[in-house]
């Protein structure tokens, strides 16, 4: 409700300024954070999200025309393409979820390239996308290529981890993309590197919970890699490895 109420205020005086770049770029902001709200709180709306992320992809691309881009629009154009991406990976349409997820990227890269030092939150940006696109890869059944851009994506978080060791966030993304290793492994019959992965990410989701107990999306998150684990476990025949595994997601779950 408060994205929205933002977005309304910047739609009016956008309409009131049309020939304003800043105002362009103040309401395509507010759009793209409005998806955002919108993906996070309506995943199964995903049409809402890109028309959204769409109008303000747009008023991105008419500033480039007009040749007022600034590498913060670029920054902006790579967000909107991530999240029509995630739009079109929640409404099924996996090849152009790749290509939207392929050019934000691109254009982050484009971004890191012409920068001596690249802001952090910037690099965590590029960070999560080659995350998303190895995730849309993998459902998509390209695996090989799915494990090239989660690996990308991992060392820029073990570098990111490195220069700020208390950031949560960097170390859940990490979690995730170990989480993404192990499946990786595991489709390709490899139980015992895929363990190995899995267990790197619970460690991780465990130290965070020390500090953050009541976090429900971290408390979510080492729920399914335990459950993940206790199948490795599982299918590898170490049956009181799985069994113990399972009696700590069901007590974590409580």
């Amino acid at each position: 409700d408060s994205a929205n109420e933002s977005y309304e205020l910047w739609e009016g005086l956008y309409q009131a300024n049309k020939t304003s770049s800043e105002a362009a770029r103040a309401l395509a902001s507010s759009l793209i954070l409005l998806g955002q709200r919108m993906l996070a709180t309506s995943p199964s709306r995903p049409a809402d999200t890109g028309f959204h992320v769409q109008r303000a992809k747009t008023i991105l691309e008419t500033l480039e025309a007009d040749q007022e881009i600034a590498e913060a629009d670029i920054v902006a154009l790579s967000q909107c393409d991530h999240l029509l991406g995630l739009s079109e990976r929640a409404k099924g349409n996996l090849s152009d979820a790749i290509n939207l997820q392929i050019a934000a990227v691109d254009r982050l890269l484009d971004v890191k390239i012409a920068n001596t030092e690249t802001p952090r939150h910037q690099l965590y940006s590029l960070a999560s996308y080659y995350g998303e696109l190895a995730d849309t890869l993998a459902e998509s059944g390209n695996r090989e290529d799915s494990a090239i851009a989660n690996a990308e994506a991992v060392k820029l978080l073990v570098d990111l981890v490195d220069l700020a060791p208390s950031n949560t966030a960097y170390h859940f993304e990490l979690a995730r993309r170990f989480s993404t290793e192990a499946a990786l492994l595991r489709d390709a019959g490899k139980g015992k590197e895929a363990r190995a992965e899995q267990l790197k990410g619970i460690e991780i989701l465990r130290d965070i919970l020390k500090v953050h107990p009541k976090r429900f999306d971290i408390q979510l998150e080492f729920a399914l890699a335990l459950a993940d684990m206790t199948d490795l476990y599982s299918e590898a025949k170490l049956a009181q490895e799985a069994i113990d595994t399972a009696a700590v997601q069901v007590d974590s779950g409580q």
